[in-house]
């Protein structure tokens, strides 16, 4: 199982379309989908840790913090699967639902995984936004591979998947 998800981190890495559909179509593939959102979310909070350990936050802050941060982290995986799916469903009349999209969405996270590397003084926020844009590439290959299940264009699917992106971007720059 181990290889197996590490196969499908590099594969949506790498904008693989094969990963896209083993995970559609294996049978804990929600489950693993989010299990690298978590290991993601890992990844960033530990980045971020350990900014706030440099900068000797007091430990209530830094436990508050930490807390926050993991919260909203699982509400940026939300907001953008229900927002992509709800622009598929109103924008385009696209026949989507929300668990083949969590899956895609969830191993579109994969490079998130180099959340940690928001820690790098002076290159964290240009990072944070690659990983961001990367994370948006994948989803946009995987959400692209399910034409194979419906019938839309490759720009109905970079549509869903950009607007859902930048709301997120907006929501994350104002919060």
């Amino acid at each position: 199982m181990g290889t197996q998800i590490w196969d499908w981190v590099s594969g949506a890495i790498a904008l693989n379309p094969q990963v896209y559909r083993q995970i559609l179509q294996a049978d804990q593939g929600l489950a693993i989908a989010l299990v690298i959102v978590l290991l993601a979310g890992i990844s960033q909070t530990l980045g971020q840790c350990i900014v706030l350990f440099v900068n000797r936050v007091r430990p209530v802050r830094f436990i508050f913090s930490v807390v926050m941060s993991a919260l909203l982290f699982v509400c940026t995986f939300l907001f953008w699967g229900v927002s992509v799916v709800i622009i598929g469903a109103i924008g385009f009349g696209l026949p989507w639902t929300f668990e083949p999209t969590f899956r895609v969405l969830g191993l579109s996270y994969a490079p998130q995984l180099f959340g940690i590397l928001v820690a790098l003084p002076h290159l964290g926020i240009p990072i944070s936004v690659i990983l961001s844009i990367w994370s948006l590439l994948t989803l946009t290959a995987g959400i692209a591979d399910l034409r194979a299940f419906a019938d839309f264009s490759l720009w109905e699917a970079l549509l869903c998947t950009g607007l859902g992106w930048l709301m997120l971007q907006m929501l994350q720059r104002t919060v």
